[in-house]
């Protein structure tokens, strides 16, 4: 699609990279989340928090707090949940692309918890 719209795919394998780190950083939410929600950091040290481990600005963070408060545990789905899916399409397909893309199917067809899931690793 990037050629199509016009743009340049010169550096997409270091774009890519780029956004793989980014994911990691994700993580932080997860870990901010806790310790705000339930170690009782207070919201100006879970701001300092994510700006400083998950590398967010000082909006972005307040932002996120907010969606924390508002929405509790429900941050971690994002991220343990990505990887949960992709665990469980790596282990029923490995590295064929259109097993990889039935077993996507399958999960969103067939409805599972995240246990079973997990069960399948």
């Amino acid at each position: 699609l990037l050629p199509m719209a016009g743009l340049s795919t010169d550096h997409l394998e270091q774009y890519y990279q780029y956004v793989s780190l980014v994911e990691e950083l994700n993580f932080a939410r997860n870990e901010a989340a806790r310790k705000f929600l339930y170690d009782g950091l207070p919201r100006e040290q879970a701001i300092e928090w994510l700006m400083t481990y998950g590398l967010e600005t000082r909006a972005t963070a307040s932002q996120r707090l907010d969606f924390i408060t508002a929405w509790r545990s429900y941050v971690v789905t994002y991220n343990v949940g990505r990887v949960l899916i992709r665990n469980a399409i790596e282990n029923a397909a490995g590295d064929n692309r259109e097993k990889q893309w039935q077993a996507f199917k399958d999960i969103l067809l067939v409805p599972k918890m995240p246990a079973d899931l997990n069960a399948d690793l």
